[in-house]
Parts: C-alpha cells; sequence; structure tokens
C-alpha cells in the first residue's frame, strides 16, 4: 500500500507535546454504477443497523487520545471475517438493497451516527445495549471504541435482516426520527441537536487556525 505523505517522522514536536503519526495511505477502486453508490443520507422511518464482525475498544481510539491516556498496543484482529464483512457490503450496495452506509472509524459508532444525522440533517434514536452483551465490552467501549470491520446501515428492515442471514454479524441498533441525536449504552446516554453536533463539527477549521496563531506568537 502507497504511503502518499503525513506526519511519519520520530522528531516532530511542539511545546504542547509530541505529535501522533499520521501517515497517509493513498487508495484508488472501482466504483461499477455511480448511481448505485452508497451516501450517508439516510431518510425518516429508516432502520439502522450495525454490519460486521466489530469489537469495539478503546485501545488507540480518538477518546483515549483526547484523555490524554493512548497506551501500546492494539488488540489482535483476524482478517478474514473483516474481509468477508467488507464484500457482503458492497455487493449490497451493488445490488441496490443498500443505499446508506457508513464505516465505524475515529470516534466510534456514536461518532458515525452523528456524521450521518450531519449529513442528512435527520437524527435517530440508537440502544447499544445488544452491542454490549454480544460482543462483550463496556457502554464506553460500545459508544466510542474503534476497530476494523464495522458499519452503519440505514434502510428497509428486512432487507438489513436479510444480510443477517448471510454469515454476518447483524444488531438492528435503532431508526432515524427527528432532529436530536440519541444514542443509550447501558447506563452511558449521548444526547444532542443535530444541529449542535454540526456547529462542533464545522468549528475545527477555526480552532486550528486559533492553535497555530497562538504557536506563532
Amino acid at each position: 500500500a502507497p504511503v502518499v505523505g503525513g506526519n511519519v517522522s520520530l522528531y516532530n514536536e511542539t511545546p504542547q507535546g509530541p505529535i501522533y503519526p499520521t501517515p497517509v495511505v493513498g487508495m484508488v477502486g472501482e466504483l461499477p454504477d455511480p448511481a448505485k453508490a452508497a451516501g450517508e443520507d439516510w431518510q425518516e422511518g429508516d432502520q439502522v443497523a450495525l454490519v460486521g464482525p466489530f469489537d469495539p475498544s478503546l485501545a488507540g481510539s480518538e477518546l483515549e487520545k483526547q484523555r490524554g491516556q493512548l497506551g501500546k498496543g492494539l488488540p489482535a484482529r483476524e482478517i478474514g471475517p473483516v474481509r468477508e464483512a467488507i464484500e457482503l457490503v458492497r455487493e449490497a450496495v451493488r445490488s441496490g438493497r443498500v443505499r446508506t452506509v457508513t464505516d465505524v472509524s475515529d470516534g466510534g459508532i456514536a461518532t458515525a451516527l452523528a456524521e450521518m444525522a450531519i449529513s442528512s440533517g435527520l437524527g435517530c434514536e440508537a440502544g447499544l445495549d445488544l452491542v454490549i452483551s454480544r460482543r462483550d465490552c463496556g457502554p464506553e467501549d460500545a459508544l466510542f471504541g474503534e476497530g476494523p470491520g464495522g458499519f452503519i446501515l440505514a434502510g428497509d428492515k428486512q432487507d438489513l435482516e436479510r444480510l443477517g442471514g448471510q454469515g454476518v454479524d447483524l444488531e438492528m441498533i435503532g431508526q432515524v426520527t427527528g432532529n436530536e441525536i440519541v444514542v443509550t449504552a447501558g447506563d452511558h446516554r449521548v444526547e444532542i441537536l443535530i444541529e449542535e453536533a454540526e456547529a462542533a463539527f464545522e468549528s475545527l477549521a477555526g480552532r486550528i487556525e486559533s492553535d497555530q496563531a497562538g504557536l506563532t506568537r
């Protein structure tokens, strides 16, 4: 895989501390039919599912980074089931059975749901207790844990449940509704208006400029 850029030096630091390594990997894929490209714009009444062999962990996660608690090492992963889930989701999109997909990446499930809500302008109500019990993790891991192989899909309930009968893990976790992002996991609850989440998301550029101005003083 070509590493085309990013910060990979061992000696990059600022007065605030070290800069985490951020290699940028360049990849190119083929999209046979652009009309069947899945986006993040779900629709009112859509059911929401977590698909894939996703085992959420806070190790190396964005939450650990924000807390300044990054440890060493990451959990071992079996790549075979991850590949099978990716291929299943890809074929579901290409067949037209699924039109709304995003992967679970930085920030975990809660962040993935927030991104989809911001993109579409529609909120959701989701519960992750089934994720906690089946994936054997805690509430914080379920909300903000990271790892490969997890996808959030939205659409018709029967179409989504049909994927679960094809050898891939699937949990129905909620539905699209309202103007709030509400996610519960055990005794933990995340609740925020879409407009507030969007304002926080779009504030990044301003905060970066402010930080850069502070470094040049």
